[in-house]
Parts: C-alpha cells; sequence; structure tokens
C-alpha cells in the first residue's frame, strides 16, 4: 500500500484507482465491476480459498465478475511437466495447491459462483503459464 500511490501514478491511472487496505479473509471493498485476484487462490487450501471466494461474492453485485489469474493444471500431467513441481512447491511452502479447470469448477460451485471461461494468459505470442479464470455470481 506504501508503493502503490507512486506506481499507479506512474502508470497514469492514480485518478482511477482507490486504495484500500483489508484482510480478504474477513471482507472484500464491495461494488466493483470486477474482482481480479491474481496467484492468491493458489496459496490457499480449499477450505480458506472458498472464504475468500465467498467474502468477494458478498461484495458482489449480480453484474460484476470474478477473474482469477492462475495457473490451470492440465487435464494430463506427464512427469516432465513443470506444473507439477510448482504444484508441489505451492503445497509444501504454504499448503495450497494448482488446480485443474474441474476443481476451479468446485470451489466456484462451493462459494456461489459460475464458471464462466478460462483464457490462456500470452505474452508476445508466447505462453505465459496464466490462465484467467472468469466467473460470475450465481443467481
Amino acid at each position: 500500500m506504501e508503493t502503490a500511490p507512486a506506481i499507479l501514478g506512474e502508470a497514469g491511472v492514480a485518478d482511477r484507482c482507490e486504495i484500500v487496505g483489508g484482510d480478504f479473509f474477513t471482507s472484500v471493498p464491495s461494488g466493483a465491476d470486477a474482482y481480479l485476484l491474481k496467484n492468491v487462490i493458489h496459496d490457499w487450501d480449499d477450505e480458506k480459498s472458498v472464504v475468500v471466494l465467498r467474502n468477494c461474492r458478498a461484495a458482489m453485485g449480480p453484474g460484476a465478475r470474478l477473474l482469477l489469474v492462475e495457473t490451470v493444471l492440465p487435464s494430463i500431467m506427464t512427469k516432465d511437466n513443470v506444473i507439477a513441481f510448482a504444484d508441489l512447491g505451492i503445497m509444501v511452502g504454504c499448503g495450497g495447491a494448482e488446480r485443474s479447470e474441474e476443481e476451479y469448477r468446485e470451489l466456484f460451485d462451493a462459494s456461489g459462483f459460475t464458471f464462466t471461461s478460462i483464457t490462456e494468459v500470452l505474452a508476445d505470442g508466447q505462453q505465459t503459464g496464466f490462465h484467467v479464470v472468469e466467473a460470475t455470481p450465481t443467481a
């Protein structure tokens, strides 16, 4: 929070941003059109992830969207897949997990969301290892 104003100012977007501190295990600010979490959900087990997602859901209006930027595990893992090593590191380091599309769908179902899509994130046409996992509030 201390460095955010300067960074936002340099990017020319400070006038469009509000910096709000908090604890996403307790609540998140309400009224946004979109809620973007990058590399957040993979840090937590399913129970804690559902708490964070439910707090996002409670803050959202019916037209808002949830966007998770995370690694999505492929449906078939091979022994040489680097994502497997990253997943192991997350599990050992903080008790979280990289997840598959099906596992994101289950988290969304448990927290009041409907899965919308997964979009691979590319940089200069190259794979980054990230995906945008999108959901909307369940009616």
